[in-house]
């Protein structure tokens, strides 16, 4: 038998998504409490069919926050002439997330159909550090990575948020200005929701409230752990922690630079190169 998190790291998934397999049946699972213990590790990916629908969209501008690439309605023109419909691709998206596993399809129709999909490449920035907030952000795919600036001028990486995760959510709530840069780790879509569509359907909804104060409290625990570590860790120790981590995400063959390790880890350059 398997934890969550000892399945995501044998098979390479995020625990989430190990979660949302176990639900589906798709893996052997046995519900333990708000968890799953796995019973068998034995798990088939599936390609995905070739005429899936995907909708095409632009390159956001790195050097521009948040921007959208791809407006509802013309998606919606697209998924017409292609014979698919886009809230329903909207809304399968959005299943993929544990916020909204109570959630009925009824109560989440109206918001999959303001949901806008913005795509990133690797280095570019989707909210930078100050500017004001106007939307929830939830990642469909990649991974991002936050960082704050020091008095001294250095970006310092202080979390990492993978595909099914969300961020911007205290920023959202509040209206205020967001307190970290979020940057694409490579190829990421973002499901971006307005914050007043977001609230109205929070107040709507107040089970992912509960869900996202848990995720919150387990995100405050992996930064106390992680400032843990730094003090009592050396710089050679951090680096092959987080190789290990990456390498259970993404198999053993990264595409990671020097510096993106360096951050990721809070060492120098010259540090990790060696």
């Amino acid at each position: 038998m398997y934890s969550t998190k000892e399945a995501a790291e044998k098979l390479g998934l995020s625990q989430d998504h190990i979660r949302l397999l176990a639900r589906k049946g798709k893996i052997k699972a046995r519900r333990l409490g708000h968890d799953w213990v796995i019973l068998d590790l034995d798990y088939t990916r599936r390609r995905k069919p070739k005429h899936t629908f995907r909708p095409q969209f632009s390159q956001a501008n790195p050097s521009s926050t948040v921007t959208a690439v791809a407006e509802i309605g013309t998606l919606k023109k697209k998924a017409k002439n292609q014979e698919h419909d886009y809230p329903s691709y909207a809304m399968k998206l959005l299943r993929q997330f544990r916020i909204f596993d109570e959630v009925s399809e009824a109560e989440l129709a109206p918001l999959a159909d303001k949901v806008v999909v913005h795509h990133f490449h690797k280095g570019q920035v989707l909210a930078r550090e100050g500017d004001k907030a106007t939307s929830f952000y939830l990642i469909g795919k990649g991974m991002i990575r936050v960082a704050k600036i020091t008095p001294g001028g250095k970006q310092v990486t202080i979390a990492m948020r993978y595909g099914g995760e969300f961020f911007g959510l205290m920023p959202a709530i509040k209206g205020i200005p967001h307190f970290a840069t979020t940057i694409a780790i490579g190829d990421t879509d973002v499901l971006a929701i307005r914050r007043k569509d977001f609230l109205d359907f929070g107040a709507r909804n107040p089970s992912i409230w509960f869900k996202m104060l848990e995720m919150e409290v387990k995100r405050l625990n992996d930064i106390y752990n992680r400032f843990v570590n730094i003090i009592s860790e050396s710089a050679s120790q951090r680096v092959s922690q987080v190789l290990i981590a990456l390498c259970s995400r993404y198999g053993n063959t990264l595409h990671f630079t020097h510096q993106e390790i360096a951050d990721m880890t809070g060492v120098t350059l010259e540090t990790t190169t060696r």
